[in-house]
């Protein structure tokens, strides 16, 4: 008899975001000092390296479908070594971001501010239990354009190529 794991699914919609409402400041938040840089990417998924804050992780994502609200995710810690030995790999593949948790509603906003090239761009994500719950959102106000489907503004893209509103 095998065990079958079930692969951990991750399902979020992503959103441009231009503009923070006045009364959102963003020190009132915690914050995730984000450095990651990509092994390897292509359209049907990536595996990158991530130093969050003091951790450090390798994470392999792939698509499920023709949309891209539904990956597949893996995900490992490393050690700083680990991470260090990797990080040359990703030459050419990297960003810098800042990654605020704000609540809203039952949800949980992950709002990143990006720095280096793509300074002062901003994306929001809100991760869902199951899509049909995803479909169901209404996003704030603030939000922009839903670009869940657009990989021009999945973070292995911008990393390679830069944040698409600024070419």
């Amino acid at each position: 008899m095998h065990n079958i794991v079930k692969p951990p699914v991750e399902i979020e919609r992503k959103y441009i975001v231009f503009s923070l409402p006045n009364n959102l400041d963003l020190s009132n938040y915690p914050v995730a000092l984000i450095k990651q840089g990509y092994l390897v990417s292509c359209s049907q998924g990536a595996v990158r390296v991530r130093q969050n804050n003091k951790k450090y992780f390798l994470t392999s994502k792939r698509a499920l479908a023709n949309h891209l609200i539904k990956r597949e995710e893996y995900e490992v810690e490393l050690s700083k070594q680990q991470f260090d030995k990797l990080w040359p790999g990703t030459l050419g593949r990297r960003l810098q971001k800042n990654r605020y948790l704000i609540p809203f509603d039952e949800y949980m906003i992950e709002l990143d501010v990006f720095s280096g090239d793509s300074s002062g761009r901003m994306l929001a994500e809100v991760e869902f239990s199951t899509v049909a719950e995803a479909d169901k959102f209404r996003p704030p106000s603030w939000f922009g354009r839903d670009v869940t489907d657009d990989a021009r503004y999945s973070n292995a893209y911008i990393a390679e190529f830069g944040y698409p509103e600024t070419r």
